[in-house]
């Protein structure tokens, strides 16, 4: 298979070998300029390993710390794409969604920066956009912060499954027939009105913010006149499927729409997928790292994964873990990324 040319694999240019951390595990926890977390003086109060994330003093924290990039992955998870699923598996997923979406956020509580826990990783997503997509780090930010979202859909709403993925390769020549976009389920195209509303699925009645003044509906606009940088991908049957309009069309406020998440485990299918069939090429990393400067050429593998500035309204309070982009490169590497694709 040769190497693909989807800008999901932008950051892919040139073989580098994978370094290891050396010394202790690293201090992994929702963090506080002023101090407030989980650090090593207080690790003890928090739930050793059965949950990712433990809450303290109303910030997120993350439990276990000892067990997160370190360790081998001896029996790793099953991600499987959605319509593998059972009809109760795919409603538990989609429960989970809904109860994070009404888990109040554990980042602030300004509700005009986010009102869940749900909304603190599209908050999140929002503000680096332009230090995460057409960049080094696309692909190894976004598998950490669909992984943590896993977690959260876990420890929050006790989901007992994994994240699903949407291969839309099966569903872009009829994509109305799919069934990720059924009544059921995620619901299907907008209203057509302005905005346009999506009127069915599971996230009828959500609203969200990202993007927008004050909170409005879940918008979508499934056509040929609104472009989600279809242009960059590879195949007149994928690009037909990415054109559109709404939130999911809109990169900074992808992450309102719930399709966000099994849409990223595509993607991060398709690099991991890409990895194991040119394992010469596996570890490559390199590029630019803010898409304000794309010929920049700083990135590392050393270099840590994107976070909110610490100057922001959330006080401090973050969602990425201190990790290098080493430590996310394999999706099996061992401790919290220890997972596979069916």
């Amino acid at each position: 298979m040769a190497p693909i040319s989807l800008l999901l694999l932008a950051a892919a240019a040139i073989s580098a070998p994978l370094i290891r951390r050396s010394g202790p595990a690293p201090e992994l926890y929702y963090k506080n300029s002023n101090g407030a977390g989980a650090g090593a003086n207080n690790r003890a109060a928090f739930p050793q390993p059965a949950r990712h994330f433990s809450s303290n003093n109303g910030a997120f924290n993350y439990a276990g710390q000892q067990q997160t990039v370190y360790g081998a992955c001896s029996a790793p998870a099953v991600r499987r794409e959605w319509r593998s699923l059972s009809q109760d598996a795919q409603r538990s997923y989609l429960d989970a969604v809904v109860c994070l979406m009404r888990t109040p956020s554990l980042l602030t509580n300004l509700s005009s920066v986010s009102r869940s826990v749900f909304e603190d990783f599209s908050y999140t997503h929002f503000t680096v956009v332009s230090q995460v997509h057409g960049t080094a780090q696309f692909l190894p930010w976004h598998r950490t912060l669909i992984l943590l979202f896993e977690f959260a859909l876990q420890d929050f709403c006790d989901y007992k499954g994994t994240l699903p993925y949407w291969d839309w390769t099966k569903d872009a020549s009829a994509m109305h027939k799919s069934p990720v976009l059924s009544d059921s389920a995620f619901g299907g195209n907008g209203n057509g009105g302005t905005p346009s509303c999506v009127q069915n699925g599971r996230f009828s009645s959500a609203t969200v913010l990202m993007g927008h003044s004050s909170p409005q509906c879940l918008t979508r606009r499934f056509d040929d006149a609104n472009g989600m940088q279809a242009a960059q991908y590879t195949g007149d049957v994928v690009r037909a499927l990415v054109q559109n309009g709404g939130d999911f069309a809109n990169p900074p406020a992808a992450g309102n729409d719930p399709l966000f998440f099994i849409h990223h485990a595509m993607i991060d299918k398709i690099w991991n997928d890409w990895q194991d069939e040119n394992p010469q090429l596996a570890n490559a990393y390199s590029g630019n790292m803010d898409s304000m400067n794309p010929n920049g050429n700083e990135a590392k593998l050393t270099d840590f994964l994107v976070d909110l500035p610490p100057g922001g309204p959330t006080n401090g309070f973050t969602l990425i873990p201190a990790i290098q982009v080493q430590e996310t490169i394999w999706s099996d590497g061992g401790g919290w990324f220890c997972y596979i694709y069916e």
